[in-house]
């Protein structure tokens, strides 16, 4: 796998999985399935979101890039913006033929994902175990 500059190998998972590391995301390769989990646990101010969605569709544009769970279990706050950036990953994974899945949601963000209509647009999971399985 060919990382652009922007991504530093920081270390193993516990399975050997290499990890990588960007400013605002985390990402562990499982299988074929690029999971990422969150830097900040509120998700609100306009240049992390910016920097957030760079990285986001990095990854996404990468090669052998084609399954994304986003495990947002430690995300406490998310601003419309940070909604927008996700929508927009998600129709950039679609059309390139892949999938991305959401897990671990806090109930307030469940809510927040209810309100808004998304629970219909995204691929949606309880926990991680469930999420894996969705792909």
């Amino acid at each position: 796998m060919t990382f652009k500059q922007s991504f530093s190998i920081s270390a193993f998972g516990s399975g050997g999985e290499k990890m990588t590391k960007f400013e605002r995301i985390n990402v562990n390769i499982n299988g074929d399935v690029h999971e990422v989990t969150f830097n900040d646990r509120k998700i609100l101010d306009a240049t992390n979101i910016y920097q957030m969605g760079k990285e986001l569709t990095s990854l996404a544009s990468g090669e052998n890039v084609n399954q994304l769970l986003l495990r947002l279990g430690d995300v406490e706050f998310l601003s419309s913006a940070a909604l927008n950036a996700f929508i927009l990953l998600n129709k950039r994974v679609m059309k390139a033929g892949g999938k991305l899945v959401i897990s671990e949601l806090r109930p307030e963000i469940h809510e927040v994902f209810l309100i808004t209509g998304l629970t219909t647009f995204f691929t949606i999971c309880e926990d991680h175990d469930a999420a894996l399985a969705a792909f």
